[in-house]
């Protein structure tokens, strides 16, 4: 193999390919190979770009109405919407312990159980911080 600067990764790829099957591959299966390569890099390309642009649509489709995500929003909006702290500061801690206090009581809920583990998993997710200044900016 020439000892040469190459110009792009696929020029790197095509001089080795066409020195390692230079002895089986006739001038017209040279070109396959090329183009086999080519094909194989610009599906590559277009598989990261579409990976990138997902991962940028994830990042604005978590928020939800304004908030974090979708269980910020709704954990605001059916437990703590018409919630008047009442002037007194509340912080994270404060509400989550209302809230799971909420969930958890209706209904009995063990926390153990099927419905239970659906609710824990759900508000995990939920951002705590922001329902907090949410209250004591209201």
């Amino acid at each position: 193999m020439k000892n040469t600067q190459y110009e792009s990764p696929i020029q790197a790829l095509l001089e080795t390919l066409e020195s390692n099957f230079a002895n089986t591959v006739n001038p017209k299966g040279s070109l396959e190979i090329e183009q086999l390569v080519v094909d194989g890099f610009l599906a590559h390309q277009a598989r990261k770009e579409k990976s990138t642009m997902n991962m940028k649509m994830e990042t604005e489709n978590n928020k939800h109405n304004g908030w974090t995500n979708y269980a910020t929003w709704r954990v605001n909006l059916e437990i703590f919407d018409a919630l008047d702290p009442e002037g007194q500061e509340v912080d994270h801690e404060w509400c989550k312990e209302f809230a799971e206090g909420i969930i958890f009581s209706v209904g009995n809920v063990d926390v153990i159980s099927l419905v239970g583990s659906y609710a824990s998993a759900f508000i995990s997710d939920v951002n705590w911080h922001e329902i907090a200044k949410h209250l004591n900016e209201q």
